[in-house]
């Protein structure tokens, strides 16, 4: 027998069917991505009204504009086509893999649970530089959560912040999401935030660089970047911030301290030009390809500490650096 399902302002299920409409003590649950709800009901209550002792849901997840979770219902025998659950829920925190939420149920008797559900997936970024997260539902089938909101750069790390309206207490508060990565320059006009590579779980956004002209001294590399579409758009300038340095065995380098004092040395190749007094190195990938990055370094910087290039400059005035990949540790 089919029934309706609704999720009531304190969060609870209501079931409605024949007539009846029924409110089941109870606690939500998200294993594997699905949603179940498990019966806190004796068997007898559960026979009245024929229902398992856990119902579980299929349909898809979505996101409202508010941050609050949505799972809008696909038809079986059990329920309806495109019915809408809509949770009040907390953002808590993200993984590589994960977005975690807290729920809170107030039951009939006024007893309040707190629920913590996870939904597993991947990160990634939309054509319109917003964040975007992939919930695994198969194989090869996602429901996609947009977060419209803007994010920012804060001491080298990928801050999401957004607003949270309480239309009970009419209030709005600012929240932030923090997300735990490392920076990689590999393409130009584009900066990539790794989550997790193996997983496929990272940022690549469209971005314009601000400072293409760079001293050693200077330590940090500006850009701009557009993000989301129509109203919501907006222009954002931030920083990635760290130190230059050269390498015999790795090339130039720009090393970023990431969270918890972790070091990320970003590696790149490059074409050099060699005066007097400085030299000038134009950075590239690993296939070559131009980033569009000029760093000048000090022959007093180089004399300090690279004495190995200054020998190998005197009978190139123009020649290559070559490099290995991204180093993270």
């Amino acid at each position: 027998m089919k029934n309706k399902y609704f999720v009531d302002e304190f969060n609870r299920l209501v079931i409605k069917r024949k007539g009846n409409t029924i409110t089941p003590k109870g606690s939500w649950l998200i294993k594997d991505n699905k949603l179940i709800y498990i019966l806190d009901e004796e068997l007898n209550w559960r026979r009245r009204y024929d229902l398992p002792n856990k119902i579980i849901f299929s349909g898809r997840w979505s996101l409202d504009k508010n941050h609050n979770l949505i799972f809008t219902l696909k038809e079986n025998k059990r329920q309806f086509e495109n019915q809408k659950l809509f949770f009040k829920t907390e953002l808590l925190d993200t993984k590589y893999d994960a977005l975690i939420f807290l729920l809170s149920t107030k039951q009939i008797e006024n007893v309040e649970k707190i629920s913590i559900l996870k939904l597993k997936g991947r990160w990634q970024q939309d054509k319109f530089n917003r964040l975007e997260f992939f919930v695994k539902r198969g194989k090869t089938t996602y429901d996609v959560l947009t977060f419209c909101g803007i994010w920012t750069v804060i001491n080298n790390t990928l801050i999401y912040n957004y607003t949270k309206t309480y239309f009970k207490r009419k209030e709005k508060i600012q929240k932030a999401l923090k997300f735990i990565g490392y920076w990689q320059i590999n393409q130009k006009n584009r900066l990539n935030y790794i989550l997790n590579l193996e997983k496929n779980s990272l940022f690549s956004f469209v971005v314009k660089l601000e400072t293409p002209n760079i001293s050693y001294q200077d330590k940090e590399i500006k850009y701009s970047v557009g993000i989301g579409v129509g109203k919501n758009f907006k222009e954002k300038t931030f920083i990635i911030s760290g130190n230059w340095g050269i390498d015999k065995k790795l090339g130039i380098y720009f090393e970023v301290e990431q969270k918890e004092n972790r070091l990320n040395k970003i590696i790149f190749c490059a074409d050099v030009k060699v005066s007097n007094n400085q030299a000038i190195f134009r950075l590239k990938n690993n296939k070559g390809d131009d980033l569009g990055i000029s760093v000048t370094f000090s022959h007093n910087f180089i004399k300090k500490t690279a004495n190995w290039f200054l020998e190998f400059a005197k009978e190139n005035k123009e020649f290559k650096i070559m490099a290995g990949a991204n180093i993270f540790w």
